[in-house]
């Protein structure tokens, strides 16, 4: 009884303490948020209807292959969505419909996978 009461107040305590690094690490404040790839594109390929595009506050000498479409959500509703063109790394391995950070404060921030689990 006392075991199973205990893992009742530790195994809460434990959980949410390992989903706040992940949060504290991108932090909203910090102008971090979560986004789903919508495509993979290059560096000349035309975007319609984003919000910000990121290659043109790299400017023309950025050395990335890759771009990705990010969808976030915007006043904490769902359906209410930005799009923005990220860079992504050489080394960053990203697929359509992949979970990423993105900073919506500056381009020159590297996204990262969300890692869920």
């Amino acid at each position: 009884m006392k075991t199973s009461a205990l893992l009742v107040v530790v195994l809460p305590v434990v959980v949410s303490a390992c989903s706040t690094i992940e949060e504290d690490k991108y932090s909203f404040r910090q102008g971090w948020r979560q986004a789903q790839v919508r495509a993979i594109v290059q560096k000349a390929t035309v975007v319609p209807y984003v919000d910000k595009d990121c290659r043109l506050d790299l400017g023309p000498d950025a050395t990335f292959l890759n771009y990705a479409v990010a969808s976030y959500s915007v006043g904490g509703r769902q359906s209410l969505r930005l799009r923005r063109v990220v860079a992504v790394p050489k080394e960053m391995d990203l697929k359509v419909r992949e979970w990423i950070y993105v900073n919506v404060t500056d381009c020159k921030k590297s996204i990262h996978k969300v890692e869920f689990g």
